[in-house]
């Protein structure tokens, strides 16, 4: 199947929920419970090392379809000057952070979303070695492998056939609506926006990668 977009939406979500979804028939055939009940009874070192597995499986299925189409570089792993990546990504924080305060005080204004809801990341109780667990997967595993996802696959299925502004609304729109909560879906698709300029003006997916670890850090740091 040629890389455009029907490809990018059917090897992505593929990518994105085939993984989950036979990782929890194969634990669910060693439970008498449904596997809601059995995930719920879960440790948050197994949950994060599922999501971990899960995001490899996703990788995993990515590079099947990409290897033969330009690997690694055709994803946007390019070597550049990593300083001037780090600084472009520190700015591209920033203008997200101040553009999800803004976007939020107005959202406030009109009641139309709970603002106030928080993110359910199935991470609870968290003790001792586990919060090592935790911050592999939040900040390190799930930033590589959404922006590999999102806008090193996605984004440029996309871009193939459309101008920039479509294709980066499209993919954004697509990763702030599987995170599942509304207001979440607007800090999101924030992010999604500012992660996908960085990555489509320096040619380059570790901006979009810098900026998300980032993000995640400051969530983790909101966990402690």
């Amino acid at each position: 199947m040629k890389w455009g977009p029907i490809a990018a939406v059917l090897v992505g979500l593929s990518a994105f929920i085939l993984p989950a979804i036979l990782i929890g028939l194969a634990l669910a055939a060693f439970s008498e419970d449904s596997f809601s009940v059995f995930y719920d009874s879960l440790s948050t070192n197994s949950r994060v090392l599922i999501n971990i597995l899960s995001a490899t499986g996703g990788l995993a299925i990515i590079w099947v379809y990409i290897r033969k189409k330009g690997g690694l570089k055709a994803l946007g792993f390019r070597k550049n000057a990593i300083d001037k990546l780090l600084s472009r990504s520190v700015l591209g924080y920033i203008v997200y952070f101040a553009t999800t305060l803004v976007t939020f005080a107005l959202l406030a204004l009109t009641n139309l979303i709970d603002l106030d809801q928080e993110q359910d990341l199935g991470l609870t109780s968290i003790q001792g070695f586990e919060w090592y667990v935790v911050f592999l997967g939040l900040v390190v595993v799930a930033p590589i492998f959404e922006e590999v996802l999102f806008r090193g696959f996605i984004y440029q299925g996309f871009k193939k056939v459309l101008p920039f502004w479509p294709a980066a609304l499209m993919s954004s729109l697509i990763f702030a609506l599987a995170h599942g909560q509304l207001n979440v879906a607007v800090d999101t698709f924030i992010l999604a926006m500012v992660a996908t300029w960085l990555f489509n003006r320096y040619n380059n997916i570790y901006p979009a990668i810098l900026i998300h670890m980032l993000k995640n850090a400051v969530a983790f740091a909101f966990l402690l």
